[in-house]
């Protein structure tokens, strides 16, 4: 309405000026007449400016009170989590030393992973993250024999002594904290989180859980702890977009690996990790990520009685340094999965730990490498997707150098939150660098493994 009333008051300003140019004989408007006209214009056009800010204020003010519902409505605490079962098989040659470690080499049913998320978001700055997950060990753990002899598994049979009838069967099994972080979100760009965090290294350790991981089987950098896959301490990552591109960074400062909670070095461990992803015309993403720290254990020394006096001794001091690359690439229904890590480790003299905890055995100053390749198609029906898994790694232990890994797999996938998936490997031990030689194979071992996994 008010933007027809300018129209036609600037519409008989056009007309007035137009008559007074063209016909000569007409009387020229009187002035007070033009300038009643102008003011009029002037006060319209102030009243106009008027009603935009009116608008623009009443829209701000909505858009803050929706803001505030929406926070008012969003819930403060989130339950989810993913659990996995299904049966495996694990086939050591009779004369291969892993018999040790493998309870059973015949089929079994498996309760695999079973992991519970409480996510916290109180308010839109500032959560906390708690994943756990719940298992049956030790029940049936096998401790590594040192010297020859029986090896039972062991059995966490009880009697419930607080069952009506005071002694019902339990087996009692443990709780194991993956991560436990408080979080603070300053923009896309910055974030610091506090607590217990997963390592940012690779791929893997970053996917971290059965859902969004393609392989069953897990990298040996991980098995034989290259990396700890958790750390305690802070981390400050962030990332930013620019078109088709994000690049991200973390950066933290830790304990590092401790034989416990507490740290007996002031020499923390730092890393960082850098990546890069591109999102079209193809999805791939490159990573660069290291560590570097020192590791110490003590063990507590009277030295005196009276008067009473206790000294800490070093038993361990290692200092290592890790780094590691890592490559996907998502081209349509094909995926490529690649991570390459590498570790040196030194000891101080004396102060070496114990080689798998055998004792008088201990670890030597050493390199240690881990690469895997890994690449996946999903047919077009049934979400069927079969892959080829490969792996290679140099772990020098008492079986041999190295080993190199031959794998398959199949997942299907019913739905975005239910899969299955199966998994064949074989590990066959070997003296590098010729991976095909025969020495060591009494060693060899095949896995087959099968998880229904199920996200809620």
């Amino acid at each position: 309405m008010t933007g027809a009333l300018i129209g036609a008051v600037l519409a008989l300003l056009a007309q007035g000026e137009t008559a007074a140019d063209n016909t000569q004989a007409a009387p020229a408007a009187p002035a007070s007449e033009t300038e009643q006209l102008r003011l009029r214009l002037d006060q319209l056009a102030t009243r106009v400016d008027q009603l935009e800010a009116e608008k623009i204020q009443r829209e701000a003010e909505a858009q803050a009170a929706a803001a505030q519902q929406a926070e008012a409505e969003r819930p403060v605490l989130r339950l989810y989590g993913f659990a996995d079962a299904g049966l495996q098989r694990i086939m050591p040659k009779s004369t291969s030393a892993l018999n040790l470690t493998v309870p059973s080499r015949e089929t079994t049913f498996i309760l695999g992973n079973v992991n519970l998320y409480f996510d916290a978001q109180p308010s839109e700055s500032w959560s906390a993250l708690i994943e756990t997950r719940f298992t049956n060990a030790p029940n049936g753990l096998i401790n590594t024999c040192a010297t020859v002899g029986p090896c039972k598994p062991q059995s966490t049979f009880g009697y419930d002594i607080s069952s009506p009838v005071g002694w019902a069967p339990i087996r009692w099994g443990s709780v194991i904290i993956e991560r436990a972080y408080l979080q603070w979100r300053y923009a896309d760009l910055l974030s610091i989180r506090v607590g217990r965090y997963l390592t940012p290294f690779g791929i893997w350790n970053i996917d971290h859980g059965t859902p969004t991981l393609i392989s069953l089987m897990i990298p040996n950098f991980v098995i034989n702890e290259l990396i700890p896959t958790q750390l305690t301490g802070i981390e400050a990552l962030g990332a930013t977009a620019f078109g088709d591109w994000t690049a991200g960074y973390h950066l933290h400062v830790s304990n590092g690996r401790t034989s416990g909670q507490q740290d007996f070095t002031d020499d923390k461990m730092i890393g960082a990790r850098l990546y890069l992803r591109r999102t079209y015309p193809l999805r791939w993403a490159l990573g660069l990520s290291g560590l570097a720290g020192r590791n110490v254990d003590q063990t507590r020394v009277v030295l005196s009685l009276l008067p009473y006096r206790v000294g800490r001794q070093t038993t361990v001091s290692q200092r290592e340094i890790i780094g590691g690359a890592d490559g996907s690439l998502d081209a349509g229904p094909f995926r490529l999965r690649t991570e390459f890590a590498i570790r040196r480790v030194d000891y101080a003299p004396g102060q070496r730990d114990t080689h798998y905890d055998v004792p008088n055995a201990f670890n030597a100053n050493r390199l240690e490498w881990n690469a895997y390749v890994l690449g996946a198609y999903q047919l077009p029906w049934l979400g069927l997707e079969p892959f080829f898994y490969g792996e290679i790694y140099r772990v020098p232990t008492f079986l041999s150098e190295g080993a190199v890994m031959p794998s398959l797999g199949f997942n299907i996938h019913f739905t975005t939150y239910a899969q299955l998936k199966t998994q064949w490997q074989m590990v066959h031990f070997t003296e590098l660098p010729d991976i095909f030689s025969g020495t060591n194979k009494e060693h060899d071992i095949h896995v087959v493994s099968t998880r229904l996994v199920l996200v809620f």
